[in-house]
Formats: structure tokens, sequence, C-alpha cells
């Protein structure tokens, strides 16, 4: 995704209040992003549109992506439940990792 993009799709999402600008903690230089408790809310239609993504347009090698729970890195069943521990995942707790259906995107040619 071009830079551009990505800087007005991030400032729409800190201006629509789902996002927030934060500095990183540590170095102070840069600023990350952090859901704010209305970006926290919509984390269940997310998750549902992703798996329902997942289930009618999934690659041909299977998903693009698995959620995992941080804490025993085991993947999160479609209902949310960690399918290792049994524990209900906050969303704070989510670590999305690529699956066998990424593909790696073509690079860039450079001058």
């Amino acid at each position: 995704m071009p830079r551009a993009v990505l800087t007005d799709r991030l400032a729409t999402l800190v201006g629509a209040g789902v996002l927030d600008r934060r500095p990183e903690t540590g170095t102070g230089r840069r600023e990350v992003y952090a859901l704010t408790p209305k970006g926290i809310a919509l984390w269940p239609a997310v998750r549902a549109l992703t798996a329902w993504g997942e289930e009618f347009y999934a690659a041909e090698g299977g998903p693009r992506r698995v959620f995992r729970h941080a804490a025993d890195e085991a993947p999160i069943g479609p209902e949310g439940p960690c399918t290792c521990c049994g524990a209900t995942v906050p969303v704070g707790d989510v670590l999305v990792t690529p699956a066998r259906g990424s593909r790696p995107r073509p690079r860039m040619p450079t001058r």
C-alpha cells in the first residue's frame, strides 16, 4: 500500500476516534497507533467480517491470517475462545499472524 494511502487511512481512523497516536515507549522519537475504547468495541465486528471473508473467499492455500492467543500462541477459534486453554481472549491479547494462504507481495522495482 502506498505510504500516502496508509497515512490517509490512519488519519481517518484517528479522526473517527478508533485509534490514538501515542509516543512509542522507550524511544520518544516515534509515534505508534493504539486502539481506543471505541476501537476495541469494534473488534467483534472486524473479527466476524474477517472470519466470513476467510470462509467464503479464502485463497486456495487456506486462510491468509490466523488469530492467536498471545499467552500460548494457540489459534483462537471462530467464536473467540483460545483452542488451547479455552480462555476468551481480550483484543489486547490477540496476535494476528500470517497463515498458509498468505502470499508474499511482489517487491517494487528499485531505481
